[in-house]
């Protein structure tokens, strides 16, 4: 709480060099103001040896009172990475909560890889307010939208990537009564957009994603 850091180094939540890597946290909370001069990386996959690589959180969350915030210098974050012929990492995720504001993101990368299977890998929307130039969401991977605490839509000054299995996720939804919720603006170009699903465990006949291309947003409702 009320941490004041100047990063010059790149972050890594969950760092696998020849060995697991899980629940490890990276937390910053009530009236937190962080200036991030390189990359974070939350699940980090380095060694094609790794057993496993998952379930690393990097946590953002304020108070009314006392906003929490990260300014990124042009610099990237990315959910669940592996390189080369690594194993995969999973279910690691960026949670943006309430009186937060993230700014400054050159890419936002969900599950990125190369020639890995990385899945389950997520961006959360949990009441905070994001801006990035770019998003790419890899295939299996996705952003999750927490119901129950009022989120607000991931705003992308450029353009969008999603990959095959690309889906939207949606907590506590039980919580809440139906109506329109944006979970994702974007001004540029988008690319494989008509890959983007609701996820499958939702209410279909409750709930419906709106892909709005002429408008370049997306809506639950």
């Amino acid at each position: 709480d009320g941490a004041r850091v100047l990063s010059k180094s790149t972050i890594i939540v969950g760092n696998g060099a020849g060995r697991p890597s899980n629940n490890n946290k990276f937390r910053l909370l009530s009236g937190s103001v962080m200036r991030q001069h390189e990359n974070i990386v939350v699940g980090k996959n380095n060694n094609s040896d790794n057993q496993d690589i998952s379930d690393n959180v990097f946590e953002m969350r304020g108070t009314a009172k006392a906003k929490t915030i990260l300014q990124m210098e042009n610099k990237s974050i990315m959910v669940g990475y592996s390189d080369k012929n690594n194993r995969p990492a999973r279910n690691n995720r960026f949670i943006l909560g309430p009186y937060s504001e993230l700014t400054g993101v050159a890419s936002l990368n969900i599950g990125m890889e190369k020639h890995c299977k990385n899945s389950g890998n997520a961006f959360v929307l949990a009441g905070g307010n994001a801006l990035v130039d770019n998003l790419t969401i890899c295939d299996n991977n996705f952003i999750e939208l927490d119901l129950a605490t009022a989120p607000k839509p991931l705003l992308v000054n450029k353009d969008v990537y999603f990959g095959e299995g690309a889906c939207i996720k949606v907590v506590n939804a039980e919580k809440v009564r139906p109506g329109q919720y944006p979970v994702l603006a974007w001004k540029g170009d988008s690319t494989g957009i008509d890959r983007i699903k609701l996820d499958p465990s939702m209410d279909a006949s409750r709930w419906v994603l709106d892909v709005r291309k002429d408008r370049k947003q997306i809506v639950l409702y």
